[in-house]
């Protein structure tokens, strides 16, 4: 992916935010990739590191100080950061050996100044984490990216979302609004919880059946969700509601408040709202802060994020049947595609064109609500950027003498999809052969794995890479995430990655969605990844002896 915003401007931009860092004295400010939800993906108007830095990947975060600005991000983004941000910013390749995280390049480097930070977007768990590290930590109201953006007249921070919010009908989702706050809230009495407060997008989405588009690609709206043992409260700017949506809230109990309201709501009910549960890693401090120390809390992750992840019966048919309409699309496509390159020989379609032409493809269904992310079209090197999205102008001609990747995926009211395929429409050389041959020996191996109860993913991911890693290669990126249901295409809690990666490994389950996609890339000639869905169910066997 090449560089959005020009070079000047972004050495301008580093200058007026030092300036702006000097005035409120700090030695270092943190950039997060975050919003106030802990989003992996975020809105626009809250892409603040794509804003300071020109890097626009779905993960990173950005240390400041007065002499150094640096990026950490993973394994999937290192060409595209190098290729898009400023000249002045270091790459910090995050996970690889040798290299500090934040928290211990601080620790080395800014132990003695004020590190400042955004408690809107600095999760419960982040700011405790550096705090008892030894760490001086400032919490500055206003975000300092924001007090340059703000005034940016050439570059406008742009609006947030005022979409519509929906209902989703029980036929998609497989449960009620009232039966899953049923749940929460036998959950609540067994750790004698009194309130529990969600702050994750798509753990509110869930539970009250609800979709929005705030986020792109993502079918959420900003909102927070207190429940109690009597009532529940979604803070949510609820005029954006349809009928359907408003009738839904009201028959489930549901009273929808003003979004900026829960600060005020909370400082005004912390001393006799009894003990909170809230998830650390998701909610943040500015919130917890309206908290107070007055009111008990419990800190864990939220039950609604396990039970969103295993799918109910209607869900697991939802997904089977957003995948035969997304995979005869997508049929269609490869079928336009080669026609188009090895037939006819056209010579002047490029990458962004023929990802027009798949989403076209998609759109011919009539359930079919959007993309589930920015499709990954990439022939020849592009596709050695592994998270590669291509832009008019700058964007690769389609050829049919190199390797194509295609990564794409659609949100469809049954269900949220997800695939990866790689081809050659000419013919390919030996050493694309081999590595595309090692990859789905890998993709292959993975899918037909049976395991015991308790298995996690970090056990299985071994199996994708094996056959390259007997060739000498390997991939930087996880082989398979978790995928909503008309949700977000990310989605936790497990995962299949290799040992070492944060947070306690969860256990596959019958029910759970997850990719598999093996890979490999060849910087500067070419990249393979093949993905497809799988769904853990369970298998009976006997022993006979």
């Amino acid at each position: 992916m090449s560089r959005v915003v020009p070079l000047e401007t972004l050495s301008e931009r580093l200058i007026k935010f030092r300036k702006v860092m000097e005035e409120k004295q700090f030695g270092a400010y943190i950039v997060r990739h975050d919003d106030a939800h802990q989003s992996e993906y975020i809105a626009a108007c809250d892409e603040r590191v794509a804003y300071l830095s020109g890097f626009d990947g779905s993960a990173g975060t950005c240390v400041v100080t007065p002499t150094q600005a640096l990026l950490w991000t993973d394994g999937r983004y290192f060409l595209q950061a190098q290729n898009q941000f400023g000249k002045e910013w270091y790459l910090m390749k995050d996970r690889e050996p040798n290299i500090p995280t934040v928290k211990d390049w601080l620790l080395k480097n800014a132990k003695d100044v004020t590190v400042g930070v955004d408690p809107a977007v600095t999760s419960v768990a982040s700011y405790m984490d550096y705090t008892k590290s030894g760490l001086k930590i400032a919490m500055e109201e206003q975000n300092l990216v924001d007090a340059i953006w703000d005034d940016d007249k050439e570059y406008p921070r742009p609006k947030p979302g005022s979409d519509p919010v929906l209902f989703l009908d029980e036929k998609y989702s497989g449960e009620s609004t009232l039966s899953k706050l049923t749940r929460v809230r036998e959950a609540m009495k067994k750790q004698n919880c009194n309130a529990m407060l969600a702050s994750s997008l798509d753990v509110i989405a869930w539970t009250t059946n609800l979709r929005g588009s705030d986020i792109e690609y993502n079918p959420l709206f900003m909102s927070y969700l207190v429940i109690l043992q009597d009532s529940c409260l979604l803070f949510v700017n609820s005029c954006r509601f349809t009928k359907d949506a408003t009738d839904a809230m009201q028959k489930a109990g549901v009273q929808c408040r003003p979004y900026e309201e829960v600060f005020s709501w909370l400082k005004s009910n912390c001393s006799s709202i009894g003990k909170v549960w809230l998830d650390p890693n998701a909610c943040n401090m500015a919130v917890y802060s309206a908290l107070g120390s007055e009111a008990a809390k419990y800190e864990n992750r939220l039950p609604m994020v396990l039970w969103k992840a295993i799918k109910n019966e209607v869900e697991c048919e939802g997904a089977r049947e957003a995948h035969r309409e997304d995979g005869l699309a997508k049929t269609r496509y490869m079928y336009w595609l080669e026609h188009q390159l090895a037939d006819l020989k056209r010579s002047d379609l490029d990458e962004v064109d023929v990802a027009d032409k798949l989403e076209e493809f998609r759109k011919k269904s009539p359930n079919f609500r959007g993309l589930s992310f920015t499709t990954i079209s990439s022939f020849g090197a592009n596709a050695a950027v592994i998270h590669y999205s291509p832009t008019k102008g700058s964007a690769r001609s389609a050829s049919d003498k190199e390797m194509y990747l295609v990564d794409s995926g659609g949100q469809y009211w049954q269900g949220t999809t997800d695939v990866t395929r790689t081809v050659h429409l000419g013919t390919p050389t030996a050493a694309e052969k081999d590595a595309y041959t090692r990859v789905l020996r890998g993709h292959i191996a993975l899918a037909k794995q049976k395991f015991p109860v308790g298995t996690v993913g970090q056990a299985l991911d071994a199996l994708a890479r094996q056959y390259l890693w007997q060739g000498g290669m390997d991939f930087r990126h996880g082989t398979g995430h978790g995928v909503g249901a008309y949700l977000c295409v990310h989605e936790g809690p497990h995962n299949i990655g290799p040992p070492g990666r944060p947070g306690i490994p969860e256990p596959l389950k019958p029910g759970m969605i997850i990719s598999n996609e093996p890979g490999y890339y060849k910087d500067g000639e070419f990249g393979i990844r093949i993905e497809s869905l799988m769904l853990v169910r369970e298998y009976m066997f006997t022993f006979f002896s």
